[in-house]
C-alpha cells in the first residue's frame, strides 16, 4: 500500500485553535493597515506598521500551518469585518488623534487576547498539539505587547 496517496484527517483541536489565531492576525493586519493612514507622527507611524507586520506575520504563519494540515483557512465572517470597518471610519472621522488611534488598537488587542485565551482554555488538555497551544500563547503575548506599545499614546 502507498502510504503517499492516504489523506492525513487533521487534528480538529489543533486546527480550531489555529484558526483563532489566524483570524486574529488576520483582523488585526487589516485593522492596522486600515488605521496606519491617520497616524499623526512618524512614531505612531512606525509603530503602526511594526503592528501591522506582526498580525501579518501570526496570519501567514498560522495560515501555512493550516494549509499542512489540509484545513483551509477561515476568513472572518463578512458582517463582523464591516461592523469593524465601519466602526473604524466613524471613529476616525469623530476622532483621529493619536491617542484615539491607540484607544482603537488596544480595544481590538483585547479582543484578540480574550479570543485568543478562550482557545487555550478550551484545547490546552485536549489532543491539541501543544506547539499550537504555544502559538495561540504568542498571539496573545504580542497582543499583551501591541497595548503596552500603545499606551503611550493615551
Amino acid at each position: 500500500m502507498n502510504n503517499d496517496k492516504i489523506k492525513q484527517v487533521p487534528d480538529k483541536e489543533s486546527a480550531a485553535v489555529l484558526q483563532a489565531v489566524y483570524k486574529c492576525g488576520k483582523m488585526g493586519s487589516e485593522s492596522a493597515v486600515s488605521l496606519l493612514k491617520y497616524a499623526k507622527t512618524s512614531e505612531m507611524k512606525s509603530d503602526m506598521t511594526s503592528i501591522f507586520n506582526g498580525y501579518k506575520k501570526m496570519s501567514s504563519d498560522s495560515s501555512e500551518k493550516l494549509v499542512k494540515m489540509g484545513v483551509a483557512p477561515e476568513e472572518t465572517d463578512f458582517l463582523a469585518k464591516m461592523g469593524s470597518k465601519i466602526g473604524m471610519t466613524v471613529n476616525t472621522m469623530i476622532d483621529s488623534s493619536n491617542s484615539h488611534l491607540a484607544e482603537m488598537v488596544i480595544q481590538g488587542a483585547n479582543m484578540g487576547i480574550t479570543d485568543l485565551q478562550s482557545s487555550v482554555n478550551k484545547y490546552k488538555d485536549t489532543s491539541c498539539d501543544k506547539e499550537i497551544i504555544k502559538d495561540a500563547e504568542r498571539g496573545i503575548e504580542f497582543n499583551e505587547q501591541v497595548i503596552e506599545d500603545m499606551k503611550k499614546y493615551l
